[in-house]
């Protein structure tokens, strides 16, 4: 079995390189220039860029190979777990897939809008994702299974086990959820021992309401109330919605939706709300109880439950609502298998669908295609050329990671489907 880690310009704070440390040395391979300092100083503190540029990951972690996109793409896929650090990179497999793929999340944001689009497109197909900010780490929990908190303050071999455990997991069982659910137990744990803090306490609550919610534990509702009333009382403004609105998840989630209803309604206050509240109104009157938790989990942003709820009903209504889910949770060829000819009458639904057509067919490495359906969604909005510009951004990171890495080639990547060692290299 083989490792590939794709790295970028820079370290961007993620300290990838427990996972590097965890796997057999012989078959440990890095793509990209990311710039480490690794000393026993620094275990456990995460990998800290050094002033100099120097000190290379592959280089200072004994027997990792470099390789360039061209090497990495000829590894047997069927054999082959990706650990993506550079989002950008999977823009340039060209139909190669290796059979697991990890998305690792840095604490430090994107710097460049094409790399965060392709970070959430990759986020939605990756078999497991580990993020190093516990912020970004909840948002994906409420998003997809299979996420995994890198906590940056424990120790290096805590998070070296960890490691081990994710790499285990996925190629025994293929499926981290049961890890990730002990996690989150793990987790509330740790937020009920500060709960009785009072400089903590709003917080504490607020997040213990969070866990018990992605546990289905029905006493979220007792703790995000705590939490609200700790908000009203701090002056804190918008806590009707930033606190107080998550309720309607919770008694969603409990099947209590009538009630789930009214304390959205209690957070309506702008015009777009109202319209939404009545439409959950209208949709409970009908009985599409089941249909109206749906949407109360997309207003609430929770779209695992959203998609989990909705793969079980049929209708129209149904339909577009996992349309949205899909689209939100990153998984566009879902999306756009649920198509039919009717959405493409209007001018902006023509659009839509484009876009999302030229995203599926980059992802896949059809560049060509891509390009194709953004211009035919720029006859209707000039604006999508914006895409076509955004493919030029991120070959041009590539080349610039390439030229300190020796990792890419862009007039090679645009050779899709060519022949790698006598091999198609999207059948591999």
């Amino acid at each position: 079995m083989y490792f590939i880690a794709f790295g970028g310009e820079s370290p961007n704070g993620f300290a990838f390189t427990d996972l590097l440390e965890a796997i057999p040395g012989e078959a440990r391979f890095f793509v990209g220039a990311a710039t480490t300092t690794l000393t026993p100083g620094n275990r456990g503190q995460g990998a800290k860029r050094d002033g100099m540029g120097s000190g290379r990951a592959a280089d200072r972690i004994p027997g990792i190979r470099r390789l360039s996109m061209d090497e990495a793409r000829r590894l047997p896929p069927e054999h082959t777990m990706a650990l993506v650090i550079e989002p950008l990179w999977v823009s340039a497999f060209c139909g190669w897939r290796p059979k697991w793929l990890v998305m690792l999340v840095p604490r430090k944001a994107y710097e460049t809008p094409v790399q965060q689009r392709w970070a959430d497109l990759v986020t939605g197909m990756a078999d497991a994702v580990l993020a190093e900010s516990e912020s970004l780490y909840l948002q994906l929990c409420f998003r997809r299974n299979g996420v995994i908190f890198w906590d940056p303050y424990r120790s290096w071999e805590e998070r070296r086990q960890l490691a081990i455990q994710v790499i285990e997991t996925l190629v025994e069982r293929g499926d981290p959820e049961r890890m990730a659910v002990d996690q989150r137990h793990s987790l509330l744990r740790d937020y009920e021992m500060l709960a009785d803090r009072e400089d903590v306490k709003e917080t504490a609550y607020y997040l213990m309401a969070l866990y018990r919610y992605l546990l289905a534990d029905s006493r979220a509702q007792q703790d995000l109330l705590t939490a609200f009333e700790r908000a009203v009382e701090a002056g804190r403004p918008n806590s009707l919605i930033t606190h107080y609105r998550f309720l309607s998840a919770i008694l969603a989630q409990c099947g209590r939706v009538e009630e789930a209803v009214q304390a959205y309604g209690i957070t309506a206050v702008d015009e777009r709300a109202k319209e939404e509240y009545d439409r959950l109104v209208r949709w409970f009157e009908e009985g599409q109880g089941q249909l109206v938790r749906a949407r109360l989990f997309l207003l609430n942003d929770d779209i695992r439950s959203a998609r989990v709820t909705l793969g079980r009903l049929d209708g129209e209504a149904a339909r577009r609502l996992s349309m949205e889910a899909d689209i939100r949770a990153g998984r566009l060829e879902e999306a756009l298998c649920r198509l039919t000819p009717g959405d493409r009458k209007s001018r902006a639904a023509r659009r839509a669908i484009a876009v999302q057509e030229g995203l599926l067919h980059w992802m896949r490495g059809d560049r060509a295609e891509a390009i194709h359906q953004f211009l035919r969604a720029a006859v209707e909005d000039p604006g999508v050329l914006g895409y076509v510009l955004e493919m030029g951004d991120a070959e041009e990171i590539l080349e610039r990671i390439g030229r300190r890495g020796g990792g890419y080639d862009a007039a090679r990547a645009q050779s899709l489907g060519q022949s790698v060692d006598g091999h198609d290299a999207g059948a591999q």
